[in-house]
């Protein structure tokens, strides 16, 4: 018989739940949103502030290919590692 380390194992399960995890707060994420606490445009990072928050945080890094001021109404569309990607709110 063939043995795996324990070890081997458990790393596995941790990366495959970390995956999980990631997925399913990225669902809670789009489409949400929220306020510009930092200015933001292209190829600047910024920051937004939600309005409910998720997995604990409510300010979260940003970037967006339009500026957007502070103050400004943004919609999360995508999640790239731990960076959203927003767009203007217009509704």
């Amino acid at each position: 018989m063939h043995y795996r380390p324990m070890k081997s194992i458990t790393n596995k399960i941790k990366a495959v739940a970390h995956e999980v995890l990631k997925r399913h707060r990225s669902k809670k994420l789009v489409g949400q949103v929220g306020v510009v606490t930092q200015r933001v445009q292209p190829g600047v990072i910024g920051e937004m502030r939600l309005t409910k928050a998720i997995a604990g945080k409510d300010r979260w890094v940003i970037e967006s290919k339009q500026q957007s001021r502070m103050g400004r109404l943004v919609k999360v569309i995508e999640v790239r590692d731990s960076t959203l990607v927003v767009e203007r709110f217009n509704g």
